[in-house]
């Protein structure tokens, strides 16, 4: 997988600020699946369906990462939405999450430039792809700062994501499992897998990172919490697709 930096600068955007905080009371619906929009991709070439995006606001006082999510699209050309005549290539965009900086106190463009200073967290184009390790080193740091808000002080005015895909313990573990390659080479190496179970349920049928809970409410750092987990023998693959197609008879019944 994947991850781009979509750059949002409200002054000169179509999407506003207004839409922008429109997307909070549907994020905390309960069951939420997430939302969709789209947005323009400027480094579309490699852009695959599943990548992943951080939503970067730059161009005024409260800049940092506002939103998290994945590509539900292929891009595609159109014509700009700055209505200047020219073409640029669109993604659909599926909204995990959405934060306020400059009222949660995390993952502040400040605090980004000293954690992350191979991005530029001011200005930039958008939809540009992030280099795998800078974007490894991102995706831990965004891990670590989520975890500090605590599920329970999630969605609300200031922070929301999405429920129906496990609240924000499934986007730490996927954003972990997916961004990291280098971490979960690491684990594996120097960790006995856990055999996975339904809670930590991320549904890649491979080798996943988590955190420890308690690990991380003792106070410990995220490196020092993190687990490998293991589906080996829970599904075997083989019999992936025999199982999704009793779940369809089912369902026609």
């Amino acid at each position: 997988m994947k991850l781009y930096n979509l750059r949002w600068n409200p002054k000169i955007s179509s999407f506003k600020t207004p839409h922008f905080l429109d997307g909070f009371p549907l994020l905390n619906e309960d069951g939420s699946e997430g939302i969709g929009t789209d947005w323009s991709i400027r480094e579309y070439e490699e852009l695959e369906i599943g990548d992943w995006w951080i939503l970067s606001r730059v161009g005024g006082d409260d800049n940092g990462i506002v939103g998290i999510g994945r590509f539900s699209s292929m891009p595609e050309a159109d014509k700009s939405w700055r209505k200047d005549g020219t073409m640029v290539h669109y993604a659909d965009i599926h909204v995990l999450a959405f934060q306020q900086p400059e009222k949660t106190g995390i993952l502040k463009a400040d605090d980004l430039k000293k954690a992350i200073p191979e991005i530029d967290w001011d200005k930039g184009s958008s939809g540009v792809l992030i280099e795998e390790d800078t974007a490894e080193k991102l995706a831990l740091f965004i891990a670590e700062s989520l975890l500090s808000i605590g599920e329970e002080n999630c969605n609300n005015d200031n922070i929301a994501v999405c429920n129906g895909n496990g609240g924000v313990w499934t986007l730490v573990c996927s954003l972990l499992s997916q961004l990291c390659p280098a971490t979960l080479a690491e684990l594996q190496k120097t960790q006995e897998p856990i055999l996975a179970t339904e809670r930590n349920r991320v549904p890649d049928y491979l080798d996943e990172i988590v955190y420890d809970e308690e690990a991380i409410k003792a106070g410990r750092s995220l490196k020092d919490s993190l687990v490998l987990l293991t589906w080996e023998g829970i599904i075997p693959l083989e019999d992936l697709e025999d199982w999704e197609e009793d779940d369809e008879e089912e369902e026609e019944e």
